[in-house]
């Protein structure tokens, strides 16, 4: 259980120790179970590159995701879905119709929030 304030912190590290790639994976495991603080990254010349190649991916990734945005405003198909307000008129859906994901990361029915596993930690 993580110190009150340092929830996201916890959950950071826990998203990190089940990646897929083995050096996020690693890094996670060290950071959730305390023997590494988030500093020490930059200390060891492995995580450290990782991290700035993950960061460089990122920073590339970013115009994809604004171009991606700006088709999506000359779609007329992202205007007729269902806005969010509309989904929460429609009251709660039932757990078992929720679409979850292979990594079992999905909406909180409730509250809208990322959540893992069946029960929110924020609202329930």
């Amino acid at each position: 259980m993580a110190p009150p304030g340092f929830e996201r912190q916890a959950e950071l590290y826990e998203l990190l120790a089940s990646h897929p790639d083995p050096l996020w994976r690693e890094m996670g495991e060290q950071l959730k179970g305390g023997k590494m603080r988030t500093i020490d990254v930059f200390a060891i010349p492995a995580y450290r590159d990782h991290l700035e190649e993950g960061l460089e991916r990122a920073k590339e990734r970013q115009g994809e995701l604004i171009e991606s945005l700006w088709r999506a405003v000359d779609d007329p198909s992202v205007y007729t879905k269902p806005a969010r307000r509309e989904l929460d008129a429609a009251g709660p859906t039932d757990d078992a119709e929720a679409p979850e994901t292979e990594t079992g990361i999905r909406a909180c029915p409730a509250c809208g929030r990322v959540i893992r596993g069946p029960a929110c930690p924020y609202c329930c």
